[in-house]
């Protein structure tokens, strides 16, 4: 089944179309179900047949859910019925459908809201899409294919893109659910124009308008920006012009008046005319400015060279004060230039002074280190020094003898410390071979106890799948105990059901015997209030009719017998499936207590868990097997590890009493080499100590003797060389020397002293014989005041003049640029104009406007014919199926009632046979109920027809018709039938949903839905 948007091939179209179709817990369907459409439609006309309310509309409405997760019912349905109610809690309930289109074979999946067991909160709806190859489909490996989409409201819109149509067009033009059928017949004029503008693809010509009139928007506004951009350059120009209040509003109301470029241009050529009155104001101004700026300058000049002149007076007077100042320090910096000649002559001889000094020094540090040590600084020449260098010697000669048993003697207490660390060793080891040698005397008996465990637990494992299997045989007894309880609860609320639909059966068929008897009482009573007046009586044919009975005698009607009987009826019906119920129940009641002979629910349940308690002991036995089985292990391995651990041990305590003898040998040897040299001492180290002490202070004498030697040899020198540079020099004595120098500070601050002086002195008399200094006399006057006060005003009225000038020169260049702009503006005011013209009137063709004869808009107009086509062609089906009393007719008019605008989309029906003078026109809402379904179907089939015949848009070749055959008499059904048969064998395919029986005889590809026991449904399909 499909819609022609593209995918499989089929009669040199391409075909949108249903494959596969599998759904379980689904509605009625409890069970999984699959339906394979494309053997199904091999023929054209297949059949969806089944009883009232056994689920054939369920299978529209899975298609449809699958596709676009709702069902096909629209607002009057709820989704919430996907979900079967027949469904075991814990199944899944699901949608699988595979179709195919232009862009390939698609498979889409999905899973109603559900609560799972346990759950509180549902889990929601589910929807995935995948693309799928033609191999995959054929071989039914429907997984192998690329997943397009996880979400389910993404899959909703990317299957409306595929297919080309939304769910409620599906349902308007391809499946047709009950209360939808007669859906387009009965579409309001623009709701039919919207579905036919999509299945067309005449959306381009909409598309076409909405650009003329986006355009048109866009030139319009250009437009008008453009003059709003003219109006605001004028209003500039104005402005930047600064005239009178009253001419300003004058030109700004002439502005506003131009609706066109052409009036704006007076407006322009004003504006021009006052920027050449402006123009000359400007060069009058910047005349009077250059004749300001003459006259400033030379007040100017003036001003300044009566202040250069007092400036200079300033400074000749400055400088003959300081002159006078610098020569009355002449006595003191005399003062300063002789003491810093005695300075500067004392300073070669400091550093023999120092000499001196420091000499000095070193033989005083030489002498107090001599008394430190004990000894006397007379004493001290060459010999005595010759005589300690000897015993210094001779002292360190035995200190390096000491120094090699100083090492021999640390070895023996190494080696005495490693002898207590074997000999501890030794004792570990002792201990080590007796808790082994204990140790191999008791591991032998627990080995045996470890056996004996071992052989109990694989005896008791041994059986445990034989008590598994008892196990399970008292879980089934228990399950049975369980159900047999459950069965005697439903055995009792079955036979409360079953009493009361008896009690109920008997109340309706006494009700009903009771309302017969009183409409058998109400027979005259009936007949009399039929009589007319001078009409004859049905019963004796007299006009006359003196003694009718009484209306009041009328106790019951016809109509109330007839519902009577209904509700017996129904009633016998309830207490029959009751009866049943009642049946079933006790039928299976009676298998489970055969199976379970007398064993009670409780003693079943003491059964099941002494079972389950046994199957643990054995399950525990057998893992307790395996874990004494590795400590038999281990314990094997452990005896054979303390074996050969002792017989280590014992091999290394014979060896550490070998190495414990030689050693003992080694430091007896040692101490009778160091004995000899102890010379009293406890040990070689404390005599090397005393003989370290008694060098160091011999060395230390030694060095300080020399060093006086040295120091005094130095001080003589010095000595002579401090006579030669004083009897060399002005100084008699180093006292007068160091008299005469100065801290370097106060050197330092007499010499600049000096220096600035002498400095300051050449510096004024520099600046008094300076040009502009020497000439002057001090007599002359400069008035520099009043010059200035003259220059500043001059200045003043300069600036004035710059200023005016500055400004009307501004106002001619602001009101030249407003002005030019305003003229460009005006120029792309024109262009835009020129530009919008075409647009602005093709869009009011397109959309309906004032210049358009049929005040129809352009999408409207295109799909008005092919309207006219589809009411064509449907008249002609029409016409063979009423024979000849109906046709349609399409109408420009608004229907009774409504308020939209007319699209020349409206219906009429045209009933031949509806007056007494010719043919009726009326509402498509006036026909009847099988008159509408075989107009309906008319109009469907005219669709597919005109679509067919399109080279473009979507194609609609099946049709899935949910009602109305119920509706047709005998010859009009066989005139239908006629009709969709006559499709069939032209390649097209439709489904048809009844249960007409003789519909069954015509058709052999059938889906057929029966109703199961308890309320659910089951699905078969015959091909």
């Amino acid at each position: 089944m499909g819609v022609r948007t593209g995918g499989v091939e089929q009669g040199g179209e391409v075909l949108m179309r249903i494959r596969r179709l599998e759904l379980a817990g689904i509605g009625p369907f409890a069970a999984a179900y699959t339906i394979d459409f494309d053997a199904l439609t091999a023929g054209g006309l297949f059949l969806l047949d089944g009883p009232t309310g056994s689920g054939k509309s369920t299978i529209i409405d899975a298609i449809t859910w699958g596709l676009y997760g709702a069902v096909a019912g629209g607002r009057d349905s709820t989704d919430d019925r996907m979900r079967s109610t027949h469904a075991a809690p814990a199944a899944q309930s699901y949608v699988d459908l595979v179709f195919s289109v232009e862009a390939g074979t698609f498979r889409v999946r999905r899973t109603p809201q559900w609560t799972k067991p346990g759950n509180k909160n549902p889990t929601n709806a589910t929807g995935k899409l995948w693309r799928l190859s033609e191999g995959a489909v054929e071989s039914g490996r429907l997984e192998a294919g690329e997943v397009l989409e996880t979400k389910a409201a993404g899959t909703s819109i990317e299957v409306a893109r595929l297919i080309g149509l939304n769910r409620e067009q599906f349902v308007q033009t391809i499946v047709l659910p009950q209360g939808k059928f007669a859906d387009f017949l009965r579409l309001r004029s623009s709701e039919r124009t919207a579905l036919l503008e999509q299945i067309f693809d005449t959306g381009i010509y909409r598309r076409v308008a909405e650009e003329l009139s986006r355009r048109a928007n866009e030139g319009a506004s250009e437009v008008a920006s453009a003059r709003q951009a003219w109006l605001m350059s004028a209003a500039a120009c104005v402005t930047a012009l600064d005239l009178e209040s009253e001419r300003a509003g004058e030109l700004s109301r002439a502005a506003d008046g131009a609706a066109t470029p052409e009036e704006a241009q007076t407006v322009a050529a004003e504006l021009d005319r006052l920027l050449a009155r402006c123009r000359a104001d400007a060069a009058r101004a910047e005349a009077a400015r250059d004749s300001a700026r003459s006259t400033a300058a030379k007040a100017a000049r003036r001003a300044q060279e009566a202040a250069d002149l007092n400036e200079r007076l300033a400074r000749r007077s400055s400088l003959l004060g300081r002159q006078a100042l610098l020569a009355g320090r002449s006595e003191e910096i005399g003062r300063l230039r002789e003491e810093l000649a005695l300075h500067e002559a004392a300073g070669p001889l400091l550093p023999y002074l120092d000499a001196c000094e420091k000499a000095e020094r070193r033989v005083d540090c030489a002498r107090t280190r001599l008394a430190d040590l004990g000894e006397e600084p007379s004493s001290v020449d060459a010999a005595s020094l010759a005589a300690t260098a000897g015993r210094v010697d001779d002292l360190a000669a035995l200190c390096g003898r000491l120094d090699e048993l100083l090492h021999v003697e640390e070895g023996v207490a190494v080696q005495q410390e490693e002898q207590r660390e074997r000999r501890t060793r030794l004792e570990a080891l002792d201990r080590a071979i007796a808790a082994a040698e204990e140790a191999q005397a008791e591991l032998p008996a627990r080995r045996m106890e470890l056996e004996r465990r071992l052989a109990d637990a694989h005896t008791l494992a041994s059986t445990v799948e034989a008590r598994r299997l008892e196990l399970t045989h008292r879980q089934g007894l228990r399950d049975q105990a369980a159900e047999r309880t459950r069965l005697r609860a439903v055995r009792e609320t079955a036979r409360e059901k079953a009493a009361e639909a008896a009690a109920a059966f008997q109340s309706a068929r006494q009700a009903r015997e009771r309302t017969a008897s009183a409409w058998l009482a109400s027979t005259a009573a009936i007949l009399a209030s039929q009589l007319a007046e001078a009409e004859p009586c049905p019963v004796c044919g007299s006009r006359d009719h003196p003694s009718p009975a009484p209306a009041a005698g009328i106790r019951a009607t016809k109509g109330e017998v007839d519902a009577a009987d209904l509700a017996a009826s129904r009633a016998r019906d309830a207490l029959d499936a009751a009866q049943r119920d009642l049946a079933s129940v006790e039928a299976r009641l009676e298998e489970v207590s055969r199976d379970l002979g007398g064993l009670s629910e409780e003693d079943a349940v003491e059964r099941l868990e002494q079972a389950t308690a046994a199957l643990t002991e054995a399950e525990r036995a057998h893992e307790a097997a395996a874990s004494l089985t590795g400590e038999l292990s281990d314990l094997d391995d452990r005896i054979e590890e303390e074996g050969e651990r002792r017989r280590r041990d014992i091999q290394a305590r014979a060896s550490l009493e070998t190495e414990i003898r030689t050693a003992s040998l080694a430091i007896d040897a040692s101490r009778e080499r160091i004995a000899p040299e102890l010379a009293g001492h406890a040990s070689i180290a404390d005599r090397r100590g005393s003989l370290a002490a008694a060098l160091a202070q011999a060395r230390k004498r030694l060095e300080a003797g020399r060093e006086l030697l040295v120091a005094q040899s130095g001080l003589a020198e010095r000595d002579g060389e401090r006579a030669a540079a004083l009897e060399a020099s002005r100084f008699t004595a180093a006292e007068d020397v160091r008299a005469a120098l100065m801290a370097p500070e106060d050197a330092h601050r007499a010499r600049s002293a000096v220096e600035s002086h002498e400095r300051e002195l050449r510096d004024v008399a520099r600046d008094l014989a300076a040009p502009g200094i020497a000439d002057l006399t001090g007599e002359e006057e400069p008035h520099a005041d009043e010059l200035a006060a003259a220059a500043g005003e001059a200045e003043s009225a300069a600036a004035a003049a710059d200023r005016q000038a500055t400004l009307l020169a501004d106002r001619v260049e602001r009101s030249r640029t407003a002005l030019d702009a305003a003229r460009a503006r005006a120029r792309t005011w024109q262009e835009a104009r020129r530009a919008a013209g075409p647009a602005l009137r093709l869009a009011n063709l397109a959309n309906a406007g004032s210049e358009s004869v049929t005040r129809i808009p352009l999408a409207t107009f295109v799909v008005q014919q092919r309207f006219e086509q589809i009411v064509d062609r449907a008249n002609e089906r029409l016409a063979d199926i009423s024979l000849g009393r109906y046709r349609l007719e399409r109408t420009d008019e608004r229907e009774r009632g409504s308020r939209e605008a007319k699209t020349g989309l409206g219906l009429l029906v045209v009933d031949r046979d509806g007056e007494a003078s010719g043919s009726a026109r009326r509402s498509t809402r006036s026909l009847s109920g099988g008159e509408t379904f075989y107009v309906s179907l008319s109009l469907a089939l005219a669709l597919a027809d005109v679509v067919r015949a399109e080279n473009g848009g979507i194609a609609i070749d099946t049709l899935l018709i949910d009602e109305g055959f119920g509706s047709l008499d005998d010859d009009t059904l066989s005139l239908v039938m006629s009709t969709l048969t006559g499709l069939a064998r032209n390649g097209r395919s439709v489904g048809l949903v009844s249960h007409v029986s003789e519909m069954k005889k015509l058709i052999a590809e059938q889906i057929n839905v029966r109703p199961l026991p308890g309320g659910s449904s089951r699905l078969d399909v015959r091909c």
